[in-house]
This record gives C-alpha cells, structure tokens and sequence, in this order.
C-alpha cells in the first residue's frame, strides 16, 4: 500500500509526505512515478521561462535540451541523449532562442564559449528558499527535513548564457528630425542672420524640406532659433579673426624692430610699412570698433581707427624700449662682474 500523499506549498510547488514514516521530501517518490518518468533515471525535468522543457542530471549538473534515455545506474555517467544528439549547452536563464522547425535545426546553437558550472555542486539542485514547504492539512509538516529534501529542494537556475552588450543607439524623435533637415535647408539656401523671414521665404518654400514641419509658427520658431545660431557663429569668427589681426600686427612691428628702434614716431613707421597687409588689415579692425561706438562719417572713423593703432603701437614701442633697457643693464652687470674677477 502506497503510503505517500501529495501536497502543494504556498508557492506552487508539490511536495509529498509519508504517513508512515513521517518523511517529507520535495522530490516525487519512485512508487507514484510515471512510466515516462521512472525512465528519465537520474535525470530531472524542468521548465524553462518560456516554457520549455529541459533536463538536468541529478549527479553531475549535466544540463540537456533532449529527453534523454537511462542507463543503468551501475555506470555512474549520464545516460546517452536520445536519437543519438549531441551535447547541448545549458538553457540560459531568459527565453532561449527558439528552434528551427526543420529537422536539421532541431537543437539549438551552441554557445561561443563554454558554458559555466552549476552553482552548488555540492548539493543539487541549488536550495531555491531556505524556508520548509508548509505543513499539509492533513499530515503534521515535519520540524526537520531529511538529506533528500535539503538537497533538492527546487529546479535549478538555468546558467546565464554570455552575451555581448550592444552600444545603445540614441532615439531622434520625428519633429526633431524634421528641424534638423530645416535648417540644413536654410544653409544651404544662404539665409543670413539678419534676413527677414518673408525674403528667405522665397527662397525655400517651394523645398520639400519646408513642409516637414506642420505649422507656420514652428517654422517660424526654427528660422528665429537658426539666425540667433547664426549670430553666435559670426561673433566667434570675428573673435578668432580679430586676434589673429592683432597677433599679425604685432608680429610685424616685432620681425621689424631694428629698423624701429630709437623711438621711431608712429607716422614715420605708417609711412613705411602702411602698404603692409598685416598693417592694413589692423587698420580696418580698429575702424570697425570705431564705428561701433561712436562717428558715423567716414572721415572721422578713419581719424579714430588711426588713433586707435597709433595707441596700440606705442604700447609696443613701450614694451620694446622697455625690454631693450633690460637687456642692456644685464649686459652691463655681466661686463662689471667679468672686470672685478680680472682685477683680482
């Protein structure tokens, strides 16, 4: 007489107990197997999170896509897979990938290294909760369990399976695109910072680009936002272009100091080097400024741009008489030091 009850935990899972002995294990007892699964020996049935099922041998942490088929206990190895297949990897612990249903492609691939042990070898399957399954309504669930239950207690977890992590793509959402390709049209059609949106309009309505965006006031939103671009960008070569002109100037003054040595005037030194472009092109930046902060007639931003390089030259001047002056005390100091040795 079978004495086992079958029983089912909290969590979902069965356990069995045995009115005489009093035994609880986790594991279906040989007597209430199944033909099917008295044949699987030491191996064990699991399903896998999408479903499917896999098997697990008890002994040796062998994990198989492929019912396999028994042998004698007696071997102590793994019974051989059935229809003669070969050793599949573990299932990962997601979804595996699913199968061919050719026949060809009846196992699924194997993975690009060698796939990790089982955690826990020494007990297997690894202890899923460290908690005793509730006792039963009818049995008395036991205080302690025995070996059996302690080391399978719950299916293992399907070892990981190496992936490589993929760079994430960043995500351009429809309207910014369609800003983008709207401004590469303002470009391309040469629409200024300080144009008016009614004279650029000419140019690019009749653009494919133009009707990307749906309304009139995002459109007119985007031209504002380009021509403030615009206006930054400008300022930023004017920048670079400025001190460039300055450095220029100065370069000039400094490859030509000898022959402006001795407090050369600045109109003796504009009259030779004024068809110079370095100095030409100081010229107009100093008249450009002028013209920002105050004269509006041509004459007297001349006469302003002219004072102007006149000041930045004799600061120049300055800073050359100066390093001049500095150079000669040295020499100095050197010629007095060597004489005093001489005279001892």
């Amino acid at each position: 007489m079978v004495a086992w009850t079958e029983h089912t935990a909290k969590d979902g899972r069965k356990y069995w107990h045995d009115k005489a002995t009093a035994q609880t294990t986790w594991e279906k007892p040989d007597e209430l197997k199944s033909a099917s699964e008295a044949a699987l020996g030491e191996w064990r049935e699991f399903t896998a999170a999408n479903g499917r099922a896999y098997f697990v041998h008890k002994t040796n942490g062998q994990t198989v896509w492929t019912r396999p088929v028994a042998t004698p206990a007696a071997q102590g190895q793994p019974p051989p897979l059935a229809q003669g297949g070969a050793q599949l990897p573990p299932p990962p612990l997601s979804a595996p990938p699913p199968l061919q249903q050719h026949a060809a492609f009846a196992l699924p691939p194997p993975p690009l290294s060698a796939p990790p042990p089982l955690a826990g070898a020494a007990t297997w399957p690894p202890p899923a909760q460290q908690s005793l399954p509730p006792a039963p309504a009818a049995p008395a669930a036991p205080d302690a369990v025995t070996t059996a239950v302690e080391t399978d207690r719950a299916a293992p977890t399907p070892p990981k399976a190496v992936t490589k992590a993929t760079p994430a793509v960043p995500v351009i959402s429809a309207a910014e695109r369609a800003r983008t390709l709207f401004v590469a049209l303002l470009r391309e059609k040469d629409v200024g910072s300080t144009e008016a949106w009614e004279v650029a309009l000419r140019r690019i309505v009749h653009d494919g680009r133009y009707g990307l965006i749906p309304t009139l006031k995002e459109r007119r939103l985007a031209f504002d936002a380009f021509q403030v671009t615009l206006l930054l960008e400008e300022k930023q070569r004017l920048k670079m272009a400025d001190e460039a002109t300055t450095k220029g100037f100065l370069e000039l003054l400094d490859e030509n100091a000898e022959l402006l040595a001795g407090q050369t005037p600045f109109a003796q030194a504009e009259a030779a080097f004024a068809p110079e472009p370095r100095w030409q092109a100081a010229l107009e930046y100093h008249a450009r400024k002028a013209a920002e902060r105050g004269p509006d007639r041509p004459r007297e931003v001349r006469e302003a741009a002219r004072r102007r390089l006149a000041g930045e030259y004799d600061d120049w001047s300055s800073r050359f008489e100066a390093k001049q002056r500095e150079t000669k005390r040295k020499l100095r100091q050197g010629g007095g030091g060597g004489g005093g040795g001489g005279g001892g």
